[in-house]
């Protein structure tokens, strides 16, 4: 009956209540922030260290991105201003007409004749 007395320092019973006693001891210190050191506060530390990684690169991107917008916001202005825009429609009828002669079977032929062909160029008019 001595082994199973908990008022015997060294009875089983005695022994292994204290090795139950810092094992918990042990698993709440690794379970805590107070400490620097415990494993949670690892796991946190690098858990901050990445969402500051990815806020800073989703940032750039961001910034990416709304550069990129008003480059194209600008060429867009810049092309209604002039007749650009002319060219960019021309291109995208002859493309959408391209592509549906190709899927009908049929051939497509280039009918546009650049700006300084000879063919628009007026010699000797007044």
């Amino acid at each position: 009956m001595r082994e199973f007395s908990l008022d015997t320092e060294d009875s089983a019973l005695s022994r292994l209540v204290k090795r139950v006693e810092l094992a918990q001891r042990q698993i709440s210190a690794e379970f805590t922030l107070d400490s620097e050191q415990s494993a949670l506060s690892r796991m946190k530390r690098e858990f901050d260290r990445l969402i500051d990684s990815i806020r800073k690169d989703s940032a750039a991107f961001q910034e990416r991105v709304v550069a990129t917008l008003e480059a194209m916001k600008a060429r867009k202005q810049e092309s209604l201003a002039s007749t650009a825009h002319g060219r960019d429609f021309e291109q995208a009828a002859y493309e959408f007409v391209e592509e549906a002669a190709q899927n009908a079977g049929d051939v497509r032929n280039a009918l546009a004749v650049p700006p300084d062909s000879s063919v628009t160029a007026r010699k000797g008019t007044v």
